[in-house]
């Protein structure tokens, strides 16, 4: 039985236009990660075992001087600053990411070290 993932999004212009989305994704698994990422370091993250992701939230503790980096079989990917919540929705838009987001790299130049949080729910029988 697929699971259920609620999402729903609101953004507002001060005086201005409000715009809203939302949905129920179902997918196969989902996952939840939450990583410390040590001061002037990094850290290494599983996110998923291989394809299939249909939506992707990154949150942190702190947003100042957190980056991350999709890691792939052949090297990495550029670093993507983490200046607030990241959502991807859709199998499109995740795959923006690359190929495959089966492992992200998190780096912390700050004196502090930083909790961030991952939700990915996926395909958990992708096809070839």
């Amino acid at each position: 039985m697929p699971e259920q993932i609620n999402w729903t999004i609101n953004v507002q212009v001060v005086g201005g236009p409000k715009v809203s989305a939302s949905d129920t994704l179902e997918v196969e698994a989902y996952d939840k990660i939450e990583a410390i990422v040590p001061a002037n370091g990094s850290v290494k993250v599983d996110v998923q075992p291989g394809t299939g992701a249909q939506i992707l939230l990154i949150t942190a503790g702190s947003y100042e001087n957190i980056t991350y980096k999709v890691v792939s079989g052949s090297g990495s990917n550029s670093a993507v600053i983490l200046d607030g919540p990241h959502i991807l929705i859709g199998a499109g838009a995740v795959g923006l990411l690359g190929g495959t987001q089966k492992q992200f790299e998190f780096t912390n130049n700050g004196s502090d070290e930083v909790v961030v949080d991952v939700l990915v729910g996926r395909d958990a029988t992708p096809s070839s």
